[in-house]
C-alpha cells in the first residue's frame, strides 16, 4: 500500500507479480491499494492496478467509497480522468451516506475549472445524499465561493432546495461562518430563505437601490439567527459589485 501511495510501479508490480502479495489486502478503513493510489495521484499505478493488476475499479471501503470517491478527496484531476477513463459508471457512485466524488471534490477544492472538468466526464451537479445535502451545500459549508459561483452561475443548480434538516446552502454556510459564499449566494439573488434577494445584473451592478453584506460572527446552530448580520448599503453610482477574487461576475 505505501509503494502505491508513493507511486512506485516497479515495486508494486514486483510485490503483486513476483512475491505474490495479496493485492486485496485492506488497512483499518477498508481501503486497498487502489485506494491508496487514487488517494495520492498516482496515476501509473491506478492504471496498472487496474488494467493488469485485477483490482476492481469499483471496489469500496467500509464507508463504501470507490478509488474514484478518494482521488476527489485530493483534488486530484488526473486520478479522476484515468479513473473514469477506465470506467464511466463509477463517476457518480454514492457511498453508505449518499456522498458522490464530486461532493467530495468541491469540499477539497475551490478551483472551478475541477469542478468544469469533472462535470465533463459526467458528473452529477444536482446530485443529493442520504442528508438530502447537494453538491452546492457541500461547497458552501467549506466557504468555497468560487465553486459556489460556477455551481449557480454555469451550472444552473437549484439555489433554493432545502436539505433533510431544513436547511438552504445559505443557511449552512451562515452556521459554519462562511463570510465568502454568504456573499456570493445574497450576491446572485439569494436572501435569507435561500430564496429572494437581490438581484444581480451580468456586469454586477444591482437593480435595486440596495445591496446586501453578510457579516458573520462565531459560527452558531441552526437554531439560532444571532450569527446573521445584514447591512444594507446605497448603491454607489456605476459601483461593482464586490465578489470574491476569481469570482466570475
Amino acid at each position: 500500500m505505501e509503494a502505491a501511495a508513493e507511486g512506485q510501479l516497479d515495486v508494486v508490480v514486483a510485490l503483486i507479480n513476483e512475491l505474490q502479495v495479496d493485492r486485496l489486502r485492506r488497512d483499518a478503513r477498508g481501503a486497498n491499494c487502489l485506494h491508496y493510489a487514487a488517494e495520492n495521484g498516482r496515476v501509473k499505478v491506478v492504471n496498472w492496478l487496474v488494467e493488469d493488476g485485477g483490482m476492481q475499479i469499483s471496489a469500496v471501503d467500509a464507508q463504501g467509497q470507490t478509488a474514484m470517491h478518494y482521488a476527489a478527496k485530493g483534488a486530484h484531476s488526473s486520478a479522476l480522468e484515468a479513473l473514469r477513463s477506465l470506467s464511466s459508471k463509477i463517476v457518480n457512485c454514492k457511498d453508505n451516506r449518499g456522498v458522490t466524488p464530486l461532493m467530495l471534490l468541491v469540499e477539497a477544492s475551490d478551483d472551478p475549472r475541477l469542478l468544469d472538468r469533472f462535470v465533463r466526464y459526467g458528473a452529477a451537479v444536482n446530485a443529493v445524499d442520504e442528508e438530502g445535502e447537494t453538491v452546492l451545500m457541500h461547497a458552501a459549508r467549506m466557504d468555497h465561493a468560487k465553486v459556489c459561483s460556477q455551481l449557480i452561475v454555469a451550472h444552473k443548480v437549484d439555489t433554493g432546495l432545502e436539505s433533510a434538516a431544513g436547511k438552504t446552502a445559505m443557511a449552512i454556510a451562515e452556521e459554519n461562518g462562511c463570510s465568502l459564499t454568504l456573499n456570493v449566494l445574497a450576491n446572485k439573488g439569494l436572501g435569507a430563505d435561500g430564496a429572494s434577494g437581490i438581484k444581480w445584473e451580468r456586469n454586477g451592478i444591482p437593480r435595486q437601490d440596495s445591496r446586501v453584506l453578510w457579516e458573520v460572527g462565531t459560527p452558531k446552530s441552526s437554531s439560532s439567527n444571532s450569527s446573521k448580520r445584514m447591512k444594507v448599503m446605497p448603491k454607489a453610482k456605476d459601483a461593482k459589485a464586490e465578489l470574491p477574487a476569481g469570482v466570475p461576475a
